[in-house]
């Protein structure tokens, strides 16, 4: 751990490890393939814990999203292990969904904007108002 200020090293964990000992790490996991463009790609989990030996820990984990289409998930099952990796997060653990693009911010927005329009006709017409009451 470093010193905010000074940057110096304030703290250091050192752990012995032995060949053939098992570990269990959180692996960060990369997407690769092609998808439904149309739809939004939410990182639920961007790493899942695996176990493994301790000198062969996988900088990085694969999940293929071909074919993925709008409204699909891929879980913590679907990620392609190397060998000797154990998993060990939930195998139902979502760790991408393609969501749906709505169209209701599009429907959202026209209102909004004749209701913008309404109070300044309204804005113009109380003055009018207001000088009838005067004479």
């Amino acid at each position: 751990m470093r010193h905010p200020i000074k940057l110096t090293l304030d703290h250091i964990d050192l752990v012995i490890v032995r060949r053939g000992e098992k570990v269990v790490v959180s692996v960060p996991v990369h997407t690769s393939g092609e998808f439904d463009r149309d739809g939004i790609l939410e990182h639920v989990h961007n790493t899942i814990e695996v176990e493994t030996e301790a000198t062969s820990i996988p900088a990085f984990l694969d999940l293929d999203l071909t074919g993925l289409a709008a409204g699909d998930s891929k879980y913590a099952a679907d990620v392609v292990l190397p060998a000797g990796v154990t998993l060990i997060s939930d195998p139902k653990m979502i760790v991408v969904h393609l969501s749906e693009r709505s169209t209701a911010v599009e429907e959202v927005a026209a209102p909004a904007a004749d209701a913008a329009a309404a109070p300044a006709d309204g804005a113009a017409a109380a003055p009018a108002d207001a000088e009838k009451k005067d004479a």
